[in-house]
């Protein structure tokens, strides 16, 4: 579960500093993606939904001009969102 709080850190860090959220986008999704569900120490319902921020963060795209080459692509707001709503998930899941 030490894996797992310290992505709950770093997503709280991403929410309260924007600034920091391309990187810490790119942090959060390499541990998650290079991670067995094993490995994070969680449940699988939890590691099912850091896996799932992961791959929808692979939309956040922070250059306004790349992220008008796809549809699909959209911006900090969003990802702020998304977070958000990942956080709130495992908050009632007791991971957060």
């Amino acid at each position: 579960m030490d894996r797992i709080q310290t992505l709950v850190a770093l997503l709280r860090r991403t929410v309260a500093d924007p600034a920091q959220l391309a990187p810490a986008v790119k942090e959060f999704q390499s541990v998650v993606f290079s991670s067995t569900g094993q490995d994070l120490g969680a449940s699988p319902t939890i590691v099912d939904a850091l896996r799932t921020l992961a791959y929808d963060l692979d939309f956040y795209v922070p250059d306004p001009q790349a992220r008008g080459e796809d549809p699909a692509y959209y911006g900090d707001e969003r990802a702020l969102r998304e977070i958000e709503q990942t956080l709130m998930t495992l908050h009632s899941l007791g991971a957060a």
